[in-house]
Formats: structure tokens, sequence, C-alpha cells
């Protein structure tokens, strides 16, 4: 088992941090929620992961479902502002 750089182990919790943040972005606790399960879900999935060529893909990864998230939230948020949407006011 080889072991994991440092610095790829910081950007795996900086990413984990930055995705639970963002998920307090969501307009709803069930999205938040749901965020949060996947997170910990993905991250749990691949913790005993050592090969280096595949935690850099899973970063990638990873920083593209953030980026995924924050605008997800943003449309979401705008989105049932609007009173029109699912009866919300």
């Amino acid at each position: 088992r080889g072991a994991v750089p440092v610095g790829m182990r910081a950007e795996a919790l900086s990413l984990f941090r930055s995705l639970w943040r963002a998920s307090r972005l969501m307009p709803t606790t069930a999205r938040k929620d749901f965020v949060r399960a996947m997170t910990r879900s993905e991250f749990e999935l691949n913790r005993l992961e050592t090969d280096v060529e595949k935690l850099s893909f899973l970063l990638k990864v990873g920083e593209t479902q953030l980026d995924n998230v924050t605008a997800q939230a943003e449309h979401l948020t705008v989105t049932f502002a609007d009173p029109r949407m699912h009866g919300r006011v």
C-alpha cells in the first residue's frame, strides 16, 4: 500500500470542507442533506485509495461536483423564490 502525498490529502480535505459549506447554499434542508450524504458517501468509498492517478482524477471530479452544487444552489434559490413555483412564497 503506497502512501498518499500530504498535499493530496490536504487537497481532499479542503474539497470535502468546500462541498460541505456549499451544501448550506441549497434552498431546502432536503437538498442540503442530500449533498452532504453524497459527499460523505463518496469520500468514505474512496477513503483507502492510494493510487495517485486515481486520486487525482477523483479530486477533479469532486471539483466539478463543487461547481455543480454551487450552480444548482444559485439556480434553485432563484427558482424557489419565485412565488409561481411550487406554491412557495
